[in-house]
């Protein structure tokens, strides 16, 4: 049976029903205990456009290519095509650069800031409202209800158009923690399972070759990617004493329990150093030439999650102009490319 409401009496001005009128419809689509995050926006979106007798909304995600829209509902019979294919991005723009207000467009063509944008009237959009989806304490996309009719938004409106926007970022978060759980576990599955293959090692020195690093680049990269996390790498060129596995045992075990040294073949070793800050990459490296019973030259970057690829090929080149600078006329020291003090 219906849920009998108490309506407020509205106050002077207000249009619409009260906001708990339309929050309830909100709270009774949570209370079906959506079993899937896809039905959970599905039905949200839904609802918007139905309570807000609304043509389109849109879900969107910020990428390289601008705001791209991830999920969507429209009224039946809109075509709505045009509009997933490429979003309003002004739309969009002011939402994230308004973070912490709603957008409300009434009329575009009524409003100066609108009616002057040739990509607002071409769409053919009159009427917008819009909020920030955050994931992880970034904006990472929008929420935006449209209509080809211009529209006066109740407050009750603006409410359910932010409360849905706060709903579908913290399933988005939710959804974020899980992969990172579960991506952490398959890292620590496959550095489990490749502590126990031999052929993941290299027989002159003990050292993780480049089949393992291949496998651990995948488990760990895409996590930190996911993260925004940069990473410091050096490459070493130890030569003579320096070279021996002994030697290089004992300086494996100054590093930490996260940090990588792997052997490619080439006579070059290569460190990584997941979760270290730049300053200290000096001070491991000057402890690291303490333990060598030879000085080695080495050359260092940090791998930038927004800029390098996941196999360390941009890394690996920048490395390996900054080792052959350190070795030129027998300099033999940290040498970095580019340099960390400016920015990557």
């Amino acid at each position: 049976m219906p849920r009998a409401h108490l309506k407020k009496p509205q106050r002077p001005g207000h249009r619409g029903q009260p906001v708990e009128g339309q929050l309830d419809a909100l709270m009774d689509l949570l209370q079906a205990a959506p079993s899937e995050t896809t039905d959970l926006f599905s039905g949200s979106l839904d609802l918007l456009v139905a309570r807000l007798d609304m043509d389109l909304a849109l879900m969107t995600r910020v990428s390289e290519l601008g705001c791209e829209v991830f999920w969507w509902s429209a009224r039946k019979g809109f075509p709505a095509e045009p509009f997933i294919q490429n979003p309003p991005s002004a739309f969009c723009e002011r939402v994230m650069a308004w973070s912490q207000r709603t957008l409300v467009v009434r009329d575009t063509l009524s409003e100066a800031t609108w009616a002057s944008q040739p990509e607002i009237r071409a769409s053919g959009i009159r009427s917008y409202l819009g909020a920030p989806l955050w994931e992880g304490g970034q904006i990472m996309g929008t929420l935006g209800v449209q209509s080809a009719a211009p529209k006066e938004f109740s407050h009750a409106e603006v409410a359910l158009v932010a409360a849905v926007a706060k709903l579908i970022s913290k399933t988005l978060e939710i959804e974020d923690l899980k992969n990172q759980l579960r991506l952490t576990r398959e890292a620590l599955e496959l550095s489990s399972a490749v502590l126990e293959d031999s052929s993941l090692h290299s027989p002159a020195t003990g050292l993780p070759n480049l089949r393992y690093l291949e496998v651990w680049l995948k488990a760990n990269l895409t996590l930190a990617r996911r993260n925004r996390e940069s990473m410091p790498l050096i490459l070493l060129a130890p030569a003579g004493p320096a070279s021996e596995a002994a030697a290089l045992r004992t300086m494996g075990e100054a590093l930490r329990g996260v940090d990588l040294m792997v052997d490619r073949g080439d006579g070059t070793i290569l460190l990584l150093l997941p979760g270290t800050q730049v300053t200290g990459v000096p001070l491991l490296f000057e402890r690291l030439r303490r333990l060598s019973p030879a000085p080695f030259p080495a050359g260092a970057t940090v791998w930038n999650p927004a800029e390098d690829d996941l196999e360390l090929r941009s890394a690996l080149k920048r490395m390996r102009l900054a080792l052959q600078e350190s070795q030129v006329g027998g300099q033999e020291y940290l040498i970095w490319r580019p340099d960390p003090s400016t920015a990557m």
